[in-house]
């Protein structure tokens, strides 16, 4: 029998939140206090959603291309806030709630 708690399937797993859905941690306010979102689209990927419970409640992060365009939607639970790092270089700080953005990517 193969054991599945094994380092490298939490990797991924934290890879898959971190760099593909966005969804990370500032060190300025560790615990999801303030929610870093922080997608890079590439790779072939054309969209990704993901979602995390928090202490704070679910954020959640959902992305979309289409040639050039990017879509990305994110909902930050009550009390607390976010960094949105978009492909085009705009950051946006965002409160509590569901936000949507487009971009261009480069």
């Amino acid at each position: 029998m193969n054991s599945f708690n094994h380092y490298a399937y939490g990797a991924v797993g934290d890879w898959m939140y971190r760099v593909v859905a966005g969804i990370d941690t500032s060190s300025a306010a560790p615990g999801y206090k303030h929610v870093v979102i922080h997608p890079r689209p590439g790779g072939g990927l054309t969209h990704a959603k993901a979602s995390l419970e928090t202490m704070y409640g679910t954020v959640a992060s959902s992305w979309e291309t289409d040639g050039n365009q990017f879509e990305l939607t994110v909902s930050i639970p009550p009390n607390t806030d976010a960094t949105v790092r978009l492909p085009d270089g705009r950051v946006e700080s965002i409160g509590s709630g569901t936000h949507h953005f487009e971009a261009r990517q480069n």
